[in-house]
C-alpha cells in the first residue's frame, strides 16, 4: 500500500489548488489543513510515523474527507483514497485504540448486534435528550459531557427501517433475491435498495418512501434484510479490516446477479460503494474484484436513478427556472414563525409568507438545495436532485450562494472536532439565509443532521428535507403515488413532514392508524420524558 501511495503523491505539483477550496484551510489558515501540506506529510509516512505516531494520525484526522480538493485538483490525484489509505497505515501502526476496536469491530463490523443496541438506545433516549423551544426538531443532550451539551442531535427512530418493512405496506418483492413471479405492468426493472445507517436508525421514513416512489414508477424492489454499514466511517478511522469485513457481508448479500440496479439514498453510501469498495479491493482475489466492480458500475443515488435511469422528471421546467440567491440580511425576513404540530407530537417553526418573500407566487413553499460533498464533488451529480425538487410545482426553487460548500460534519469530524465543524457549518448557514428559503433539502442523512444542528443554533427556521421527500411530498401523483394507493402510515408521513401545507388531523377515512408498536413506543417516551423530566427538577 506504500507503493501505491508513493507513487500518487509523486504526481502533486505542490500547486496550491487545494488551499483555495479547503473548508478546513479557510478556516485555520494552516498549510498543515490542506491537502498540500497532508501529501508532503504522506511523502515521509515511515519516518513521521517511527518520530511522531500520534502527531501524524492527528494530522491526517483534521479533514473532513469532504472531497473538495480532489474535485479540484489539476493532476486528478485521487487525494480522498490516499487520504484513507495513509490513515489505515498510520493505524495499523500504532494500534487501534481500544474504544475503536469496540466500536468498529465489535459492534459496527455486526450489523445484528449494532441493531439491538440502538434499538435499546431507542427506548431510554429521552432520558439523554432534553427538548428545548429552538426551531428545529431537535432535541438538546443534557446528560452527556460539556462538549455535547449544546449539540441539537436528530434523536432516533422508535421503529428503525429494518423492523419497519417487514409491515404488511411493503409488497412481497421487498425480500432478498429476485422474485419468482413476474412482473406485470410495471418497468421490468428490480432495484436492491441499500438502506444505510442512518437512514435505517435515524430517517426511517425517508427509506420507506424511496421504497414506495420506486415501486409505484414500477420497479420491483429487493431489500436484502441484515444489512449494515458502508464501511466509510470505519475506514475513516483507520480499520481496514473492520471496513473488509463489512464488503464482504454485503457482498453475500447483494448478489449482483440478482438485481439490475443498486440504488442508495445517501451520498456518503453511493460514493463508498462506487469509488471506495473498487479501490480497496485492488488487491484482492479476481472473483471478489468481479463482484465489487459490478455492483459499483449498479451503484445509483436515488436522485440520478430517478432522474436518469426512471425519466421521471423529462417533463419539467429547465434549469434556467432556478432562480438565484439574493444576498440578504437575517433582519430583512419580515415572516411570522408560527408553529406546527406533527405527527409526532414534536414543534417545528415554520415562516408563513417566506414564500411571498422569495418567490412570486406566495402559495409556493421555497426550497434550496445543499450539495452533499460525496454528491457533488467524488459522483458529480448536481443536476437531478434539483431536477426532483422541481418536479415538484408546490415548491419554488431558489439556489443558495456555494451551494456546494461543505457543511462541517465530516462524520467523526464532528465528534473530534465539533468547534472546528460549527464554525464551517454556521457559514453553510448564512448561504442558506441569503436564498432566503424556508427548507433545505438534500441528499445525505449525515447532512441533514448537521444541517438540523446548525440552523437550530442559529435560531433559523428553517426545516431540512431529503429530496426524495421533496418529491414525493403534497403531489402523490407526480411521483406515481396513486392517492387511492396511500395507506393511513403513508397520509400520517405527509401529515408530519408536509404539515405546511395539510391540515392536521387524527383520522382518515373513519379509522384511526396506529399499530401496537408504535402505541407502546408513544407511551414508553412519555413515562421516559416525565420521568427525567421529574428529575431535571431536582435540586443539589
Amino acid at each position: 500500500m506504500l507503493k501505491t501511495l508513493d507513487q500518487d503523491v509523486s504526481r502533486c505539483s505542490r500547486c496550491g489548488m487545494c488551499q483555495a477550496v479547503c473548508p478546513v484551510y479557510r478556516l485555520t489558515g494552516h498549510e498543515k489543513d490542506t491537502a498540500r501540506g497532508k501529501l508532503a506529510l504522506i511523502d515521509g509516512l515511515m519516518q513521521e510515523m517511527f518520530s511522531d505516531a500520534d502527531g501524524t494520525a492527528k494530522r491526517l484526522n483534521h479533514c473532513l474527507l469532504c472531497g473538495s480538493c480532489a474535485a479540484g485538483c489539476p493532476m486528478n490525484i485521487d487525494i480522498l483514497g490516499v487520504f484513507l489509505k495513509a490513515r489505515a497505515i498510520v493505524e495499523g501502526f500504532r494500534g487501534l485504540p481500544w474504544w475503536k476496536r469496540f466500536l468498529f469491530r465489535w459492534l459496527v463490523a455486526h450489523p445484528g448486534r449494532f441493531d439491538r443496541l440502538l434499538a435499546r438506545a431507542a427506548r431510554y433516549q429521552s432520558l439523554a435528550l432534553k427538548k428545548k423551544p429552538v426551531p428545529m426538531d431537535g432535541s438538546c443532550n443534557r446528560l452527556a459531557a460539556s462538549r455535547l451539551s449544546d449539540r441539537h442531535v436528530v434523536p432516533l427512530a422508535p421503529v428503525p427501517f429494518h423492523d419497519m418493512k417487514r409491515k404488511p405496506a411493503f409488497s412481497p418483492e421487498s425480500v432478498p433475491g429476485p422474485s419468482p413471479v413476474p412482473l406485470t405492468g410495471g418497468r421490468g426493472i428490480r432495484a436492491a435498495f441499500f438502506v444505510g445507517c442512518l437512514l435505517d436508525k435515524v430517517f426511517p421514513e425517508t427509506a420507506r418512501t424511496i421504497v414506495d416512489v420506486l415501486e409505484t414508477n414500477g420497479v420491483q424492489v429487493i431489500v436484502p434484510d441484515g444489512q449494515g454499514c458502508c464501511g466509510m466511517p470505519v475506514l475513516a478511522g483507520g480499520d481496514r479490516d473492520a471496513f473488509s469485513r463489512l464488503m464482504a457481508d454485503h457482498l453475500v448479500r447483494f448478489d449482483p446477479d440478482q438485481f439490475d440496479y443498486l440504488v442508495t439514498g445517501c451520498a456518503t453510501c453511493t460514493a463508498a460503494i462506487k469509488k471506495l469498495w473498487p479501490e480497496m479491493t485492488s488487491d484482492h482475489e479476481e472473483q471478489v474484484r468481479s463482484a465489487v466492480e459490478r455492483i459499483a458500475d449498479k451503484t445509483h443515488d436515488i436522485s440520478a436513478f430517478m432522474v436518469n435511469i426512471l425519466g421521471v422528471a423529462d417533463d419539467i421546467l429547465s434549469d434556467a427556472s432556478i432562480v438565484p440567491a439574493t444576498p440578504t440580511d437575517a433582519n430583512t425576513i419580515t415572516a411570522p414563525v408560527s408553529p406546527v404540530i406533527s405527527e409526532a407530537g414534536k414543534t417545528t417553526a415554520v415562516h408563513d409568507a417566506q414564500a411571498a418573500y422569495a418567490a412570486p407566487d406566495p402559495d409556493r413553499m421555497v426550497v434550496t438545495w445543499h450539495d452533499p460533498c460525496h454528491l457533488a464533488k467524488t459522483l458529480g451529480i448536481r443536476r437531478e436532485p434539483r431536477m426532483l425538487i422541481k418536479a415538484n410545482p408546490t415548491y419554488a426553487f431558489r439556489e443558495m450562494p456555494d451551494p456546494d460548500l461543505c457543511c462541517g460534519m465530516g462524520g467523526s469530524f464532528n465528534l473530534q472536532y465539533y468547534e472546528t465543524s460549527t464554525a464551517i457549518g454556521l457559514k453553510k448557514i448564512d448561504a442558506i439565509r441569503a436564498s432566503g428559503a424556508s427548507v433545505v433539502a438534500t441528499g445525505c442523512p449525515a447532512c441533514m443532521i448537521q444541517l438540523a444542528d446548525m440552523l437550530a443554533r442559529a435560531k433559523l427556521p428553517v426545516t431540512v428535507r431529503h429530496v426524495i421527500d421533496i418529491f414525493a411530498d403534497i403531489r402523490p401523483e407526480i411521483a406515481g403515488i396513486s392517492e387511492n394507493r396511500l395507506d393511513a402510515s403513508t397520509k400520517l408521513r405527509r401529515l408530519r413532514y408536509g404539515g405546511t401545507f395539510i391540515k392536521r388531523s387524527t383520522n382518515f377515512g373513519g379509522k384511526v392508524w396506529m399499530d401496537r408498536d408504535r402505541l407502546f413506543m408513544k407511551m414508553l417516551n412519555t413515562v421516559l420524558t416525565t420521568l427525567s423530566e421529574r428529575w431535571a427538577e431536582r435540586s443539589f
